[in-house]
């Protein structure tokens, strides 16, 4: 899970503390799936379902490998034309390099295939580079110097 500032980014769908998390924390924006193995997808119906009946009205992305769409109006309990909120589906074809498959002013989300046994997709957060300032003496008071003081100028 990436946290940014207000927006939840989930990487596969694990139901246990999710649900609390987008209620504490903020609103989920999107969700992406690497492969159509049950133990990735088996927990969205319910984590959709849920936040209707949060009455969620912000639009969320699904992005995954291609018959996620399919697969997910399979299941019982998950009928997306009936919810408050609009579900929109990204879904990546097999031989796909790389696609930028999410952005917003905080945030982007690229996708590229990964090695399994079935099509499979891997997915980078890239957190934008937020304005700061950095107590120079002070970084290099606590022993920081170098490149590492740069990245801790960029968080």
């Amino acid at each position: 899970e990436t946290i940014n500032r207000g927006d939840i980014h989930i990487e596969e769908v694990d139901l246990d503390g999710l649900v609390q998390a987008v209620v504490a924390r903020g609103t989920l924006s999107a969700i992406c799936i690497t492969h159509l193995h049950g133990d990735h997808v088996f927990g969205l119906p319910g984590l959709v379902t849920t936040l209707a009946l949060l009455e969620r009205t912000d639009p969320l992305l699904i992005v995954g490998p291609t018959g996620l769409r399919e697969m997910l109006h399979a299941m019982p309990g998950i009928r997306t034309d009936g919810l408050p909120f609009e579900v929109t589906y990204r879904e990546l074809a097999d031989g796909f390099e790389h696609e930028v498959v999410y952005e917003d002013e905080h945030v982007t989300i690229e996708a590229r295939p990964i090695e399994h046994r079935v099509f499979c997709a891997g997915f980078r957060y890239q957190e934008r580079t937020r304005p700061g300032s950095l107590d120079g003496e002070g970084a290099r008071a606590a022993g920081v110097s170098g490149d590492t003081a740069g990245d801790h100028a960029s968080r």
